[in-house]
């Protein structure tokens, strides 16, 4: 798993990772005891949930086309 990037919203931490087999994928937790940005984002890679990826594409500014929206969310909810 490489990290790509983490947005903050005050101890709330998403970040956008990519994966060998799933691609790239989100994940979001809220930081208890905060460290260094870098330990914190690589704990919400390694413990957080699942965060839809439409939604973090919208906040990461990561563009997509209509027909990989379409499938992506039919396979993340079905």
């Amino acid at each position: 798993m490489r990290l790509l990037d983490c947005r903050w919203f005050n101890d709330v931490g998403i970040v956008r990772v990519s994966t060998q087999y799933d691609g790239v994928r989100y994940y979001i937790k809220a930081v208890v005891n905060p460290t260094t940005e870098a330990q914190d984002a690589r704990m919400i890679a390694e413990l957080g949930v699942s965060f839809p990826t439409a939604v973090g594409d919208m906040l990461f500014g990561v563009r997509r086309t209509a027909t990989e929206d379409i499938w992506e969310d039919y396979d993340e909810f079905h």
